[in-house]
This record gives structure tokens, sequence and C-alpha cells, in this order.
């Protein structure tokens, strides 16, 4: 075991901007084992460390590569990797796999972080995906966030069933219930309310009421989207695991009518014609 691991759990806890104290009261530990943790003086048994990677604001990623830092096997998924060494998807994998898709289609990880999204989406959304990755810092690639810098609560008219249907499966997900702090969700919740005191009170309480979802390898609920130059276009959205051990996810727009899959298919051929004339 290398000395990796008490460094970045270190840098870990300084960029969530927790105190020493803070760490440990959430973590149900002592500050003097977590300040032994830190510089190298003790070493932790890995429930732990657990405890602390649930407080700390880490991606599933990070937070199972300090865990193999540590010494320990990284939280596993749904089959052992030994034997099935390609059935999760990594975060690379993620774009080449979407762009096969003719729906639009976006990838997520715990903490509601687009990793990426096919060219349909983009059409669909009006956004360019490698542009807005290049300018935005990571956290601001939040779904929430992106939702509301590029106006969208507007376009999607059922909005309240959309922010329900997050926040149950969010709650129905311990672990990621964990990475989505109070804080978190709530600079999220006002970039995507663009400031709107009525819709921030509506979207707390919706988050509030709703139930957790069980947690199953999919789930769905539908989206009504109003497009302002094709009208209103009804979608299926299916969210799949990608990575139960990193907790990446698939969400997948799935048409629902035909007027919905030609006014797509329009919406698609003019995205395609703009890259064009670029």
């Amino acid at each position: 075991m290398t000395t990796e691991w008490r460094i970045a759990l270190r840098a870990a806890r300084r960029q969530s901007r927790l105190s020493l104290k803070t760490l440990a009261e959430e973590s149900g530990l002592s500050v003097q084992t977590v300040r032994a943790y830190e510089i190298g003086r003790r070493r932790p048994k890995r429930d732990s460390l657990l405890k602390i990677l649930a407080v700390l604001d880490l991606t599933a990623a990070d937070a199972n590569a300090l865990l193999e830092q540590a010494g320990f096997a990284p939280e596993s998924g749904l089959y052992p990797t030994h034997e099935f060494p390609e059935y999760a998807f990594q975060v690379h994998e993620l774009q080449r796999f979407l762009d096969k898709r003719p729906w639009p289609a976006i990838a997520t990880d715990d903490a509601i972080r687009v990793l990426a999204a096919n060219r349909p989406m983009q059409a669909l959304w009006r956004f360019d995906f490698n542009s807005e990755q290049r300018r935005r810092a990571p956290d601001d690639m939040n779904l929430f966030r992106i939702i509301g810098d590029l106006k969208m609560l507007d376009r999607i008219a059922n909005w309240p069933d959309f922010l329900r249907a997050v926040a149950s499966l969010n709650k129905g997900r311990p672990l990621r219930a964990a990475q989505t702090t109070p804080e978190r969700r709530l600079a999220s919740m006002q970039a995507m309310a663009d400031g709107d005191p009525a819709v921030m009170k509506r979207m707390r309480e919706i988050w509030a009421k709703a139930r957790p979802a069980p947690q199953r390898i999919q789930a769905d609920f539908p989206i009504v989207w109003s497009d302002p130059e094709y009208g209103e276009m009804h979608f299926r959205s299916v969210v799949s695991v990608a990575s139960a051990a990193d907790r990446l996810d698939f969400r997948d727009w799935h048409p629902v009518d035909a007027d919905t899959w030609r006014a797509l298919e329009a919406l698609k051929a003019g995205s395609k014609r703009r890259r064009r004339g670029r």
C-alpha cells in the first residue's frame, strides 16, 4: 500500500471545503482518527474509509480509486470484473456508445454531471457538448445547471414530474444521495430556476416530498418537450445503469409518437447543416 491514498484523502477534504471537525462529525469518527489517517499515522479500516468517502464530494470513480490506493477492493458492480471485464462502461467509452443511438441520449455520473451527449440530444437542446465541456468547470456540467443556463426549464412542459422523478431516483440510492449535499442541490436548483423565487420554492417542495424509488437497474418517466420551432414533443426518459461500481447512468429520451420522430429528424438535419456551415 502506498501513501498516495492519504494525500488524496486530504486533497478531497480540502476540495470539499470541509474541516477535520466537520468531516469527523458527519462520518461518525473522531477528529483525532481522521487526522491520523491524513498524516499516515493510522491505517483506516475499509468501513471507516467508506464512511468518510460518503461525506466527501467525490464521484464514485474517484472514491474507488482512493479505496484501491489504500489497499482495499473498490465498491463492486453487479458482476465480478474478473469474470465480466467488459460488463460495465468506462467514462471514455460513453460518448462513442451514445453516438450510435438515433434518439437523444446523455450519460451522467453520481453528481448528475453530464459526461457525454449524442448529436440528437445536442440538436434537441441546441447546444454544443464539446464547447460546453471546454468552457465549464466540472461542477457546472451538472444537468440542473445546464437546464438553467440554457433556459430549458420553459421547454420541459412537465418539469415538476421530471424533478420529482430525479429526486426519487436520487433518494433511492443512498450513496448517490450522499453525493447530492444540500448545498450542491440548492445551487443546482437555483441555477435551474433562473432566480425565480416561486419556481425555487416549488422545486424545494417537490424534492422534500419525493419518496425514494426502489433501486433497480432501469427506471423511466415521461418528458413533454416544448420546442420553439416544432412544438410539443413527447419522450419517455429511460434511466439505465452504465456502471454500477462507478454509478454512471445512461439517460435515453425515446420518442413515443410519429410526430416527435419527424420533429427530431428535422432538428437533426438542421443541426447537421449548421455544423457544415461553420
